[in-house]
């Protein structure tokens, strides 16, 4: 069972990234475009680099430790 929890309070940290968005988007909007786009991208590398360790995780755990070292497509997804 997996619970996720949404935190709404507000911070001054907060408030000051989303008016400092707001602000760019306005004087410079490519700028802006472009921060979002590198954040939609990181969020992306994030998701993958999460299922690359799964996956490996669950390689190693169903692996046999004598022979570890003589997988071959283990060593390489290290």
């Amino acid at each position: 069972m997996k619970i996720c929890l949404i935190n709404f309070a507000i911070t001054q940290a907060g408030l000051r990234d989303q008016m400092l968005s707001l602000v760019v988007g306005i004087e410079k909007a490519d700028l802006e475009q472009e921060r979002l786009n590198l954040v939609e991208t990181n969020a992306k590398n994030e998701k993958i680099l999460t299922e690359k360790e799964d996956e490996i995780l669950g390689d190693l755990k169903k692996s046999d430790p004598q022979t570890i070292l003589n997988e071959d497509t283990l060593i390489n997804k290290l």
